[in-house]
């Protein structure tokens, strides 16, 4: 038998061997994606390898030069772009190749600095141009968001160009503010808020520009008041039910904390809890392991013994032969029945009683309420079933162990439902509020059109829609949302 620890040392020695030859080989497979010029296959390669083996030092250099390769592909196509015309594709290319640098920590060195260098001048000038062309055009938050988003590429004797660009931006944002502030505001709150955020947003103060808390006929509410019942539904669940719809109707436009109207909202429908159980003979089938002898053929040997009879020449022995016996042993090999004995497991049963417990919720629910005179109505209607067994054996040696009723929590599926209702309140009370306040104007003054904007965009939605877009982008040169995070809305 080979003793256990020099088996381990070979199986492990084995085992590097392997492993060697494995990274030999994905270290060729890189190098061969190198040599053609396909530098983030080659990358992707070693990192794969540094998985493996952090401190693989081939792999830390081959990763590094794959690294550099992908950067020097990129700039080139930084160079390409421009020549080619497409200045504002340079400039986010470049902006990518600063980004990698950072991440990978490989700042450019050799020809890729000359090459990046000179591309970064030029870049300037093609940022320098926009953000002019963007103040030229009274647009200086389109200018900041630039400046902001390509200021990464320009370090080091760019400085006081970027300051200086900064300084303009802001001069510009000043003298903008003041055209605004010039509108005629008086009675279009959500349009003043707008400008208040702007003038802000620039350093200007804009207290006078503060939104009053009235809005034409657009009627804002402080929270809602529910009447009517839910038969079934005890007081401690109505008011959480209660509490689910007031939380999810602070997320809509119709909210105001200031304002001082409540809005009534009926609710009626019926809950339903009803529980039974039945008693039942049930069964627990286990194993136990039982001696079983059965009797097996068994193959052997034995030695037996017999006679060996030589026929010797011999002339004087009668007839010139000498007969010799000899006494010997041979291997005799035979068949033999013989008892084994094994463990084998067996089922048994243990006979218990226990109950299966049944249980249904139902609720149905409607609400129904009022906003500029347009009924909205929310309902909801859902049911659960549920069933489990309860039993009290406690037989450790068996495998069985008391049981409880595995039955949905009328408690937790109330919040689930609650819930539901919550947000089939917010979708249709944001869906009245589009309707009545997010449609298209054919004309008007900037106040009014900014106004009417502003006040549909109070509604959270996932995406602006396409007149307050279009808005955005003719007066500030960016997106509704680009422009928002920028003044901090």
């Amino acid at each position: 038998m080979i003793p256990v620890k020099p088996l381990c040392r070979v199986a492990s020695l084995l085992m590097a061997s392997l492993f060697l030859a494995a990274c030999t080989t994905a270290l060729k497979r890189a190098q061969t994606l190198m040599d053609n010029g396909l530098y983030s296959e080659a990358a992707t390669q070693y990192e794969s390898i540094l998985k493996r083996n952090p401190r693989d030092e081939a792999a830390l250099i081959g990763l590094r030069s794959a690294r550099t390769g992908i950067i020097d592909r990129k700039l080139i196509d930084v160079r390409l772009s421009r020549l080619a015309g497409g200045r504002a594709q340079a400039l986010d290319l470049l902006l990518e190749v600063v980004g990698l640098e950072r991440k990978w920590e490989l700042p450019p060195a050799g020809k890729i600095a000359f090459t990046q260098e000179e591309e970064t001048g030029l870049a300037f000038v093609t940022l320098r141009e926009t953000i002019d062309q963007a103040l030229s055009d009274g647009k200086p938050l389109r200018s900041e968001f630039l400046l902001t988003r390509y200021q990464p590429i320009f370090q080091g004797d760019h400085q006081p160009k970027l300051q200086a660009l900064e300084t303009a931006i802001r001069k510009k944002g000043n003298a903008v503010c003041g055209e605004l502030r010039k509108e005629k505001s008086q009675g279009k709150p959500h349009f003043a808020r707008l400008v208040s955020a702007f003038c802000t947003h620039w350093g200007v103060e804009t207290a006078e520009l503060a939104p009053p808390t009235t809005d034409g006929d657009v009627p804002y509410f402080s929270g809602l008041v529910p009447t009517g019942e839910v038969a079934g539904l005890s007081t401690e669940r109505r008011s959480a039910v209660i509490e689910a719809m007031q939380k999810g109707f602070t997320r809509t436009a119709w909210y105001q904390a200031s304002s001082t109207t409540p809005l009534p909202v009926s609710l009626s429908g019926r809950y339903s809890e009803s529980r039974n159980r039945e008693k039942l003979s049930l069964t627990h089938t286990y194993q136990v392991e039982v001696p079983h002898t059965e009797y097996v053929e068994v193959k052997k040997e034995r030695q037996v013994p017999f006679t060996q009879v030589q026929h010797i020449t011999d002339t004087q022995a009668p007839g010139g032969i000498r007969i010799v016996h000899s006494n010997e042993m041979k291997t005799e090999h035979y068949t033999t029945m013989e008892p084994r004995t094994t463990l084998r497991k067996e089922d048994r049963f243990y006979p218990y009683s226990g109950w299966l417990h049944r249980q249904e919720l139902t609720l149905e629910v409607g609400s129904r309420f009022s906003v500029a005179n347009r009924p909205v109505e929310v309902s909801l209607s859902d049911s659960s079933k549920s069933e489990g067994i309860e039993h009290h054996e406690h037989q450790p040696k068996i495998g069985l162990s008391p049981r409880k009723p595995a039955l949905q929590e009328p408690a937790a599926w109330l919040q689930t439902q609650s819930a539901k209702l919550t947000q089939a309140l917010e979708t249709r009370a944001a869906q009245a509020w589009k309707e009545l306040y997010c449609t298209p104007m054919n004309g008007g003054s900037t106040p009014v059109i900014g106004n009417h904007i502003e006040r549909c965009l109070r509604q959270p939605m996932a995406e602006p829609p396409a007149f307050a877009e279009n808005w955005y982008q003719a007066t500030f040169g960016l997106g509704v949302k680009d422009a928002s995070k920028l003044l901090g809305r």
